[in-house]
């Protein structure tokens, strides 16, 4: 008895020494030894365990193993560990597995590892354990290693967290997610990404984003994205994200590659906040696509990127003027020298509803550089006008001037600083929408130089403006040729303007060829011009001039009207004819005077000597209402009268005979003079009278004779 005691005793002490024979134990014996034999096992036993017989080992038995034979393990016998084994690995043994050994790791034995032990996994163990172990890889255990070993992740690559359960990205911490490699990042595919915490993203890297399949965080994960990260998106990348992008910082967009930029999508760009452009580049810039971002968004944009705005933008801004409306003042003002500028203002676009959408306050930044390459001036407001520096007014340059441009809302101020040189470019339209105001700080020199268009442009009232604050000055600034001309057009100045200046016909109107002074009639001003055509006055105008038009009659005027209008003329009207209005006349035109106006001038006629062809024209019926004793003739002009003009004269005294000349006495009635001529006449009648009677006395007298 004592002698079995004694055998049994070697036995054990041979099993815990080393005594069993690990090359040949299969599956039961393997299970059948006690948990204690693992605590002194090495690792080259470990090592000659045949890989069928793996299996048996018990969960115990993995749970007693001294953790430095687990250096023995190879793959194979790892991929035939139990499950149940797996689950009582202990957080010692992992680190003792060599990596090589983790090839064999299958998905439900990683899965079960305790989460201690698989967060003692390291990155070079994880290596080598298969893409398709990683399915098994719980939420549980990557949280656990994601606070007791982050960086172990290293050893993932894209296979392998493309494999992970998305849920398992929740737990990817900052550290984590730096320490990926990037080329793992392209195993992060849209469910995983979405699920990744956003204060994670922080520590993304270009690096990482480059190497991302698509892009689909959501909005509150781009708010905490690492903005240089953005540098990394690929064009493609870009084209991906369609929504949540309303949490897109500026310095996110401004590390965008232009060419990225250009992929942006009307989704995204219609999600981004106003101010996401707030830091854009001049390098993006041409590749902003117009087409998609939101007019706010101008607003806000960095004024920088303004000088590489191309002549494709300027056209999407010009058929959506809101986008103008919404420029801020530096963005727009720094257009200048992109090619955008002159695009804007080219009059073969339709670009007026841009470039009047602009507020015109920004203009208040305009300088002689934005002026030089504005090629056509007519797009800008009147009010946006009115905010450019005093000083710009002194350089407008031709071309703008001419557009035209629009000045309605300059100040005086502005006005004045406009150059003379300018002013012949500007318009009738333009000089019109001054107002009083502001036209009546314009200079002589300057209204001097306005040509006959911009003349036309002076309204009454500006007239009467100009006229009250210079007086002569600025009616002598013109010619008749220039003032005049305007005036009388078709469509001119209305009647009472015409009347407030009749003076200036007066001073000046010859070498004017007026086209309508019908325009003079009405206004009832005094005709006195020879500028006025009255060669072309009808008799309907001649019979509604006023009387104090007709009191404007000059002689050099009246050779010019016409015997048709002579012949409507009323009595009213000749009587109020000058006194020489007679002399002026064509003895065709007296012909044409009626007898009842003819006798109406009487003491108004005066008949020079060089006119004794108008006595024989004047008709005969105004002899018998005319009173020629008030009238000087000449003997010429006496003997020019025909008997039926001396028979239809009723004048009581001898018709006066003028002095040698003619011409040297030029009273209208002299007493003195018609009782003497009246003298000579009745002395004259009485010595004919005597004549005959003396002849026929005589005559009777030889005839009694001659009978008896």
């Amino acid at each position: 008895m004592r002698s079995i005691i004694v055998v049994t005793l070697c036995l054990c002490v041979g099993i815990q020494a080393g005594g069993i024979d690990w090359a040949h134990l299969n599956a039961t014996t393997l299970s059948e030894l006690p948990p204690s034999v693992f605590q002194n096992v090495t690792k080259e036993d470990i090592a000659v365990i045949p890989q069928d017989a793996i299996i048996g080992l018990s969960p115990i038995q993995m749970w007693s193993l001294n953790a430095p034979s687990a250096a023995g393990f190879n793959q194979f016998q790892i991929a035939n560990l139990n499950d149940s084994t797996c689950a009582l690995i202990s957080k010692d043994v992992i680190p003792f597995i060599i990596p090589p050994a983790f090839f064999g790791m299958q998905g439900p034995c990683l899965g079960r590892l305790p989460y201690e032990a698989f967060s003692s996994i390291n990155a070079s163990q994880f290596e080598y354990i298969l893409e398709e172990a990683f399915k098994d890889v719980s939420g549980g255990q990557m949280s656990y290693m994601n606070v007791q070993n982050p960086t172990a992740i290293a050893g993932f690559n894209a296979r392998d967290i493309s494999k992970l359960d998305p849920f398992v990205c929740t737990t990817f911490g900052p550290i984590m997610i730096q320490s990926i490699r990037p080329n793992a990042f392209s195993g992060i595919y849209a469910d995983c990404q979405r699920n990744i915490p956003p204060p994670s993203l922080s520590f993304i890297t270009k690096d990482q984003v480059n190497q991302l399949p698509t892009m689909d965080f959501t909005a509150e994960q781009y708010a905490h994205f690492n903005p240089s990260a953005a540098a990394g998106i690929t064009p493609f990348l870009m084209s991906t994200i369609v929504y949540d992008c309303q949490e897109i910082s500026p310095e996110f967009v401004s590390n965008l590659q232009p060419d990225t930029l250009g992929r942006l999508t009307e989704g995204c760009a219609n999600g981004l906040p106003d101010d996401a452009f707030m830091l854009l580049t001049a390098a993006q810039m041409p590749q902003l696509s117009f087409e998609i971002i939101r007019p706010i968004q101008l607003y806000y944009m960095n004024p920088l990127a303004g000088s590489n705005f191309t002549t494709e933008q300027a056209r999407l801004m010009r058929s959506q003027p809101e986008f103008c409306g919404y420029m801020n003042s530096s963005l727009f003002l720094s257009l200048i020298p992109s090619p955008a500028w002159t695009s804007l203002f080219q009059p073969r676009y339709s670009y007026r509803g841009c470039v009047y959408a602009i507020p015109p306050s920004i203009f208040s930044g305009f300088s002689l550089r934005h002026l030089e390459a504005t090629p056509d001036c007519s797009a800008f407001r009147a009010s946006q006008i009115n905010y450019w520096p005093p000083n710009i007014f002194s350089s407008i340059n031709e071309t703008c001037m001419g557009s035209p441009l629009s000045l309605e809302d300059l100040t005086g101020y502005q006005v004045k600083n406009m150059s003379p040189s300018q002013f012949p470019w500007l318009s009738a339209h333009q000089v019109q929408s001054f107002p009083l105001v502001t036209l009546s700080n314009c200079s002589l020199p300057q209204l001097y130089k306005l040509s006959v268009d911009g003349i036309s442009g002076l309204n009454s009232d500006a007239l009467v403006t100009l006229v009250a604050q210079y007086g002569a000055d600025f009616l002598n600034l013109y010619t008749a040729d220039q003032f005049p001309a305007k005036l009388w057009a078709p469509g001119g100045y209305p009647s009472n303007t015409i009347h407030e200046f009749k003076s200036f016909f007066v001073r000046d109107g010859a070498g004017s060829k007026l086209t309508n002074w019908q325009q003079l009639i009405d206004s009832g001003a005094p005709i006195a011009c020879a500028s006025v055509p009255f060669g072309s006055v009808t008799a309907e105008q001649m019979r509604n001039l006023t009387a104090l038009s007709i009191t404007g009659f000059q002689t050099w005027s009246v050779p010019g009207i016409t015997n048709l209008a002579i012949s409507v003329m009323s009595t009213s009207q000749a009587s109020l004819l000058p006194k020489d209005f007679f002399t002026a006349m064509s003895g065709a035109q007296v012909q044409s005077m009626t007898t009842t106006v003819f006798s109406s001038l009487n003491y108004r006629l005066y008949v020079p000597s060089n006119s004794d062809n108008k006595v024989a024209v004047i008709p005969q019926e105004a002899y018998s209402d005319f009173s020629w004793c008030t009238v000087k003739l000449s003997d010429k002009q006496k003997i020019l009268m025909t008997q039926r003009q001396k028979d239809l004269s009723n004048c009581d005294q001898k018709i006066g005979s003028d002095t040698e000349d003619g011409d040297k006495n030029t009273g209208w009635y002299s007493p003195p003079l018609v009782y003497g001529l009246g003298s000579v006449m009745v002395l004259g009648v009485a010595a004919v009278i005597v004549t005959v009677v003396v002849h026929f006395v005589r005559k009777s007298r030889r005839m009694k004779y001659e009978q008896v």
